[in-house]
């Protein structure tokens, strides 16, 4: 059969004793029921093979800075969007290639932690269906990274500004445009994503409040699920 990898942040788990090899993450314990620490030590593992396994320089010397770079998204302030989100009845998330991935979680913790419904969509696909709901105060929150797909998340953002007022956008260009959210810069385009989602879970923390929420004891959920 095929070899075995956990990636686990308590090392006596079950799953860590039903796998070949066990990667522990070393995240410290996690009270709160919405994973958060776990999830960025889980991308920064994740890359850290990636980067062993290509040996790409480039990307290796972006690891090597990813640490203080995690403490410097800690500083961007996206708290401007809280009111706005916190008042919405919904929001999409947006993101394309390595974003998409932050995107879903970024959706999954605003209905965790705000009982509020997000949903998660590729800028690519975003402009069928889903966009039937959407109004001038309808709230969108896009990622976007240094990549391939930059041009066309760019695109995206231009056609969206013309039919919302609540766009968020989280890049490094359109600084003077409204809902333009600050980002670290100089950091690999692969690893971005990992910066981005440490600013996010500040704001998920400030929308979660300003709707009365609880972020750390979400209503119905418990921190070790059973499935039979």
């Amino acid at each position: 059969g095929a070899r075995t990898v956990a990636l686990v942040n308590v090392v006596d788990s079950p799953l860590a004793d039903t796998v070949d090899h066990v990667i522990p993450l070393l995240a410290g314990p996690e009270t709160s029921v919405a994973a958060t620490k776990s999830y960025i030590a889980t991308l920064s593992a994740i890359a850290q093979i990636v980067g062993a396994w290509t040996q790409d320089t480039s990307f290796n010397n972006g690891l090597s800075k990813l640490p203080n770079l995690l403490t410097s998204a800690l500083d961007q302030d996206w708290l401007g969007a809280s009111d706005t989100i916190a008042k919405s009845d919904g929001l999409y998330v947006i993101g394309r290639g390595p974003a998409f991935a932050i995107a879903q979680e970024a959706a999954l913790k605003f209905k965790e932690t705000s009982s509020l419904h997000a949903e998660a969509f590729s800028a690519a696909e975003v402009k069928h269906g889903p966009m039937a709901l959407v109004s001038k105060t309808f709230p969108m929150l896009v990622f976007s990274q240094q990549d391939a797909s930059r041009d066309s998340v760019e695109d995206f953002l231009t056609e969206m500004r013309g039919k919302t007022d609540n766009l968020f956008a989280a890049e490094t260009g359109y600084a003077d445009i409204k809902g333009h959210l600050p980002v670290v810069e100089d950091i690999h385009p692969l690893l971005a994503p990992i910066a981005m989602i440490q600013t996010f879970y500040t704001l998920a923390e400030n929308v979660a409040l300003a709707r009365g929420c609880n972020p750390d004891a979400p209503p119905h959920l418990s921190k070790v699920t059973e499935t039979h």
